[in-house]
């Protein structure tokens, strides 16, 4: 019975040695198939081209073309996908690229742009867009780009293309303060649909051109100035709901505790 037993032992050991052997091979087969998988074709997917159009497929094969030499044809496993997202991010308008291949031989290569948040007009130039996160993109005039827009008095930098965000401006400017108002109103719904216009005049102070209603709206300067929005918040919805958004051509802000209001003539 032992002796038995000891044979069945070792002949279960060989039965699950042979299916190692099997898989082993299997495995070396299935990776030796996939170093023979040419790419065959480059697909990008703009995954929020819904949203804005500042990168289309054929800028990014335009890149890797320049950037990244060809690639079709090649074997997969010596694409080197790290490479082509670091080469993608190095573009103003891509926020995250993320490079893959499968099994068939396709590259893809999933794209998320830069979400601007508004466009500085400088005096004489076209003017640049900042995004979210503070990130300078070039002006495109292939697409247009319904944001908050700033004007007026705004110092024009030289080189202000050679800067990657505001953060890295040699010096303070109203730049830096228009980014942050217009993320604070970017990020409420309310404000994002009703102003569309930040003014920076002679003394550095900012007024307001709203969607709704015809007048303006004097802010001042920077100080406590999400107090004053919640003040003109209250402001129009218990007083110009019920007089009306057309009574004044002037909403002033820049008091302290009070709002100073101009009424049209009638």
């Amino acid at each position: 019975m032992g002796i038995k037993r000891f044979f069945t032992g070792i002949l279960h050991m060989l039965e699950y040695l042979f299916l190692l052997m099997v898989l082993v091979l299997l495995t070396a087969t299935v990776s030796e198939k996939k170093k023979q998988v040419l790419c065959r074709a480059i697909v990008p997917n703009i995954l929020d081209s819904s949203r804005v159009r500042f990168v289309t497929e054929q800028d990014v094969k335009e890149i890797l073309r320049k950037k990244g030499g060809r690639m079709l044809g090649m074997p997969l496993c010596q694409i080197n996908t790290a490479k082509i997202e670091e080469v993608l991010l190095k573009h103003p308008y891509i926020k995250q690229a993320e490079a893959y291949k499968d099994a068939n031989g396709v590259l893809n290569i999933d794209i998320i742009q830069r979400n601007p948040i508004v466009r500085i007009y400088l005096p004489g130039r076209p003017g640049f867009f900042v995004d979210e996160q503070g990130y300078i993109l070039p002006w495109s005039a292939r697409y247009p780009v319904h944001v908050l827009v700033a004007t007026g008095n705004i110092p024009a930098l030289s080189r202000i293309s050679s800067f990657r965000t505001i953060y890295d401006l040699p010096e303070r400017t109203h730049i830096q303060d228009i980014y942050r108002l217009s993320r604070f109103i970017d990020s409420v719904p309310f404000w994002k649909s009703q102003i569309e216009e930040i003014y920076v005049d002679d003394n550095g102070e900012y007024t307001l051109t709203p969607r709704v209603g015809s007048h303006a709206i004097i802010l001042g300067d920077m100080d406590n100035y999400k107090e004053k929005f919640s003040k003109l918040y209250i402001f129009y919805t218990h007083a110009l709901n019920n007089i009306g958004w057309n009574r004044y051509t002037i909403i002033n802000l820049s008091f302290k505790n009070q709002i100073v209001c101009t009424k049209r003539n009638q």
